[in-house]
């Protein structure tokens, strides 16, 4: 065998070597691929769920008040103008306590005429005419209309039956609180970072530490009572609570 012929085994052996080589370096970093994706997907297959509260404490900013003042007799004329000076003494009652003249609305005026029933039994003693008249008041200083609800004996005092139809009884103002989204993002930002704390508590037990979220579900923000009293409604109340309750999902890594 002659020395060329020699070079050319080694050539090819060399060559049957280096790709061994390749092939074996290539095997070891796919491995090594794969255990990382492998190990990555299961850290992101584990993950727990939790809820995170937030609330706020705060004060009506808008207040409206629907009542309505009713008058009887047997002259029409004479109930109108009884109405009339009704009108008067609930719009300066209201300017007394700070409201202005197109603060009190007047919605609408219902007349009945008791002898225009035509199913009555027998003539009736009462008087003929009730006629009722709805005001609507309204304004973005509640303490104003805290004030004036708690003097509304001062109207009756003056002759004002305040109710309407059957029922001659004043209904409380409600009470309203319109800016929850000026405060929304604190809230969400707040109760995002509770739901981690307790995220955190469960990964400390299960020994794992706390990752990204996975999702999120803020939740709805409810107006409620601060003091919930059994038969009021929230609305005339004038202290609330503002409550968010949102759930998130988070990775647990090792």
């Amino acid at each position: 065998m002659d020395k060329s012929q020699n070079y050319c085994n080694k050539d090819v052996l060399n060559y049957f070597v280096i790709i061994s080589l390749i092939l074996s370096i290539g095997l070891v970093i796919t491995g090594f691929a794969v255990k990382s994706g492998l190990t990555h997907f299961r850290n992101y297959d584990r993950y727990v769920t939790v809820k995170g509260l937030a609330t706020r404490d705060v004060e009506a900013n808008l207040a409206v008040w629907s009542l309505a003042s009713t008058a009887t007799g047997n002259s029409l004329e004479t109930v109108q103008n009884k109405l009339d000076n009704d009108k008067i003494t609930i719009s300066n009652f209201f300017k007394k306590y700070g409201f202005a003249e197109n603060d009190i609305k007047l919605q609408n005026l219902q007349v009945t005429d008791t002898q225009a029933n035509a199913y009555r039994s027998q003539p009736s003693e009462q008087n003929r005419f009730i006629i009722s008249q709805s005001f609507t008041v309204r304004t973005e200083k509640p303490e104003q209309m805290r004030e004036a609800s708690a003097n509304v004996g001062d109207l009756l005092k003056k002759g004002v039956i305040l109710g309407q139809g059957d029922s001659y009884s004043s209904q409380p103002p409600q009470y309203l609180y319109t800016k929850v989204n000026d405060i929304k993002p604190e809230m969400i930002a707040e109760a995002t970072e509770n739901a981690r704390m307790s995220a955190q508590q469960f990964a400390k037990d299960s020994g794992a530490k706390v990752g990204m979220i996975r999702s999120a579900n803020q939740g709805v923000m409810q107006i409620e009572a601060r003091d919930p009293v059994q038969g009021m409604l929230e609305q005339v109340q004038f202290e609330k609570t503002i409550r968010i309750v949102s759930t998130i999902e988070f990775y647990l890594e090792k």
